[in-house]
């Protein structure tokens, strides 16, 4: 491979260094090969590339660029260079989204960064090393960088064992639905939950979906714990609804890989069908970034979804590629507001505009608001003022049991939080 050799000369002509290995992969690109083909994906390659060449030249980034592998490329600078600025340069070039054959994509990627001789005393260890910094920024969440640091180290096998347990995960019984409080802010009505995962792991640990999901998705188990999900959500509805509880909604988050991969309308088809309850009692989250992803591919499956009654919320709002003709060409029944703008409030006047800029866009789009992150008594009485219509958070309860949260259902919120005051709207 270019990219080995020429290293190898750099490090062997420069042996006290520096030299910087920047990995640029391209986020969720296993999506878009499964949403578009190889074929157009190598004109998506093409277009990354171009981008990170404009930009090295128009910031004066002295380097080589190469192809690395199917979605990553390299970046090899030598010298004592500040680092987390070209990082930052390299992220910028994708803030605008790639256009090709008149469709519009919101391409981001995730940067790992090594230097040598700090990071890696020879070739194998620089790029073993920017490659547990480049997962790390992807488990981050992508669109961002990381340096290599000793932390990054895995202990020895530990995904390879957790996939072969995963396996069995189901057909064990060891998967495990939580659910998280979900409430009408202007009376403190309990109106339904957020389920998530956990596994209880052989080992009598328990796993959180963060540390899960993402192993289930590059294994290609996903696809059946998503359908066991719904299907446990549907007969958990049809379950209340025996018991008279015919109001509680659900709401289940939809990851990038499940949404744009799997024929989630057809599916849920199907299990509506076989555990007839209201669908709109069903609500799919979907974060911004997965919406963004293809644009044109989610305002389709939206529209399918909509068509089988479901109710449809847009996560994490704020945090992505906001767009107002994205949210006007969206099915949508509900906007998400993400905790990181409702933690700082109401001390913080910038979070504040923004928060009640949030509410009155969806309000004017006739989407009912949720704001997640809710953990003091101030914040919620904020936001009652601003008019949310709903909220989640620690305030209300962390995700629970089945059994703990149908105790929360008899027992209720303290009243004294949802005293009548004028409301704004």
């Amino acid at each position: 491979h270019m990219l080995h050799r020429q290293l190898q000369h750099m490090l062997r002509t420069c042996p006290s260094g520096p030299v910087a290995l920047f990995l640029v992969n391209i986020d969720r690109f296993r999506l878009f090969i499964g949403s578009l083909g190889y074929l157009f994906c190598d004109q998506l390659l093409s277009e990354v590339a171009q981008r990170l060449r404009q930009q090295m030249e128009a910031k004066a980034i002295e380097g080589r660029l190469y192809h690395f592998e199917a979605d990553t490329f390299a970046l090899v600078v030598k010298g004592d260079i500040p680092y987390e600025q070209i990082a930052q340069m390299l992220l910028a070039a994708f803030h605008q989204p790639i256009y090709l054959n008149h469709r519009e994509f919101c391409v981001s990627v995730s940067i790992g960064l090594s230097v040598f001789p700090r990071d890696g005393q020879n070739l194998t260890q620089l790029m073993r090393a920017a490659d547990l910094a480049l997962q790390q920024a992807k488990q981050q969440g992508g669109n961002g960088w990381c340096r290599y640091h000793p932390e990054l180290e895995p202990p020895i096998s530990q995904p390879l064992a957790l996939e072969g347990y995963l396996r069995h995960a189901i057909e064990h019984n060891e998967l495990a639905l939580y659910y998280q409080p979900q409430v009408r802010l202007a009376d403190g009505r309990l109106c339904g939950a957020e389920i998530t995962l956990r596994w209880h792991h052989p080992e009598h640990r328990l796993i959180p979906p963060e540390d899960f999901i993402p192993l289930a998705e590059e294994a290609g188990l996903i696809g059946p714990i998503t359908e066991w999900l719904l299907k446990k959500a549907l007969m958990q509805l049809q379950h209340w609804q025996q018991q008279g509880r015919s109001q509680l909604r659900l709401a289940v988050n939809i990851s990038a890989y499940q949404f744009h991969q799997q024929h989630l309308p057809q599916l849920l088809q199907q299990l509506l069908h076989d555990h007839p309850v209201d669908p709109g009692l069903l609500e799919l989250e979907l974060t911004e970034s997965a919406a963004m992803l293809d644009i044109d591919h989610t305002a389709q499956v939206l529209r399918e979804l909509r068509t089988l009654g479901i109710k449809l919320a847009l996560d994490d709002f704020g945090t992505g590629f906001s767009s107002l003709s994205y949210l006007r060409r969206f099915p949508l029944d509900t906007l998400k507001i993400d905790r990181s703008f409702v933690q700082p409030i109401p001390r913080d006047q910038g979070s504040n505009a923004i928060v009640r800029g949030i509410i009155q866009l969806g309000h004017s789009l006739h989407l009912s608001i949720l704001a997640e992150g809710i953990e003091t008594p101030q914040q919620l009485e904020l936001l009652r003022r601003f008019g949310c219509d709903e909220g989640q958070g620690y305030l209300f309860g962390r995700p629970m049991p089945l059994p703990q949260f149908e105790a929360l259902l008899d027992r209720g919120l303290p009243p004294q939080w949802f005293k009548s005051r004028t409301l704004a709207r």
